[in-house]
Parts: structure tokens; sequence; C-alpha cells
């Protein structure tokens, strides 16, 4: 927000709403994508390693 809050993008994005809500929102909706992206890509990844590594 310090560098690109001037910009048209995160101005339409803001669309008038205060600050720290405005704030609260974006990282909040960050926070939840990243955290399922994350499922994801782990998920796939534990995955593979149990095929290729032998278990016991």
């Amino acid at each position: 927000m310090l560098l690109f809050s001037s910009t048209s993008f995160m101005t339409e994005l803001r669309a008038g709403r205060a600050l720290m809500p405005f704030l609260a929102w974006f990282v909040g909706l960050n926070g939840l994508v990243e955290a399922i992206v994350c499922f994801i890509v782990a998920a796939a990844v534990a995955k593979a390693l149990a095929k290729y590594i032998p278990g016991k």
C-alpha cells in the first residue's frame, strides 16, 4: 500500500473504503488463497515423495 496506493488499480479496488478494513480484507483474502494453494502443492509433493521413497 505504501508504494502502490495511488495507482488506478488499487484506487478502484479500494472503492472508497477506509484503509484499515481494506487492508484486513486484502491481507485476509491473500492468506486464504495462499493457504489453499500451498495445501494443494504440498499434498502433490507428499504424494510424489511417498511413491518414490521406500516405505517400512
